[in-house]
């Protein structure tokens, strides 16, 4: 049914284009365009302060930094252990994109925050994991690193 709703509206807004007149375009360059961080921010929910606070205790902003052996890279760090279960749960996504990754943590804070009631918790579970927070108590440190780096990047 979506599938017929889409090609139903397609249909309708390429025969109204197709009858217009072409509209001037022009582009605005006085607006700013929106950073990775900006753009993640929106769409996973997160705060774009604490995505640039993850940034920077995971990598100091290294989009190719790798960790773990290998197994975690860019910036946020993103485990690939995990990425069947991270693709089932918040959307496929490519572990080197810089958005797709940001947006990740973006929604794996959120998801954090709203199974520990606690943004402090829901930050160390980044570095940590959920169980992790719960059965050894949150790594303030982590914590803290995270929360003093909350402004944007040069």
């Amino acid at each position: 049914m979506k599938r017929f709703a889409f090609v139903l509206v397609s249909i309708i807004a390429l025969s109204t284009c197709a009858t217009q007149k072409p509209k001037e375009f022009t582009v605005d360059f006085s607006e700013p365009e929106l950073s990775t961080y900006e753009i993640a921010a929106y769409i996973s929910g997160c705060p774009v302060e604490l995505l640039y606070g993850f940034a920077f205790a995971e990598s100091t902003y290294d989009q190719w930094a790798m960790g773990d052996d290998g197994v975690s890279f860019t910036r946020f760090q993103i485990n690939e252990k995990f990425h069947e279960y991270n693709a089932r749960t918040y959307g496929e996504y490519n572990p080197m994109c810089p958005l797709d990754t940001a947006i990740l943590t973006g929604k794996i804070f959120v998801a954090d925050l709203a199974a520990l009631g606690n943004v402090e918790d829901a930050i160390a579970a980044h570095n940590q994991g959920r169980s992790g927070v719960r059965n050894n108590g949150r790594d303030q440190e982590y914590v803290n690193r995270v929360l003093t780096h909350m402004e944007k990047p040069v």
